[in-house]
């Protein structure tokens, strides 16, 4: 399953990420800037419980689709 992540744009925000994962229980198999592949899929609760550790930390979970891709696309156009 993938997750997308804002603001995730450096190797130190990889980091945080692979440690919110392993602190929640979730196995990745790619974390990469903004996008972070796990092995399993997520319950709403620990969506809800990364998606609020990731904001102390300054990144957002992204949960929207259209969000998403409009985020994607932006990255392209630059």
């Amino acid at each position: 399953m993938k997750l997308y992540i804002k603001y995730m744009v450096s190797n130190r925000c990889k980091m945080m990420v692979k440690e919110e994962l392993k602190k929640i229980g979730l196995h990745f198999i790619i974390v990469d800037l903004g996008v972070v592949e796990i092995m399993e899929n997520i319950t709403a609760e620990k969506r809800l419980l990364l998606k609020s550790n990731l904001l102390e930390s300054g990144l957002e979970l992204m949960d929207d689709k259209k969000t998403i891709l409009g985020n994607i696309l932006q990255r392209f156009i630059k």
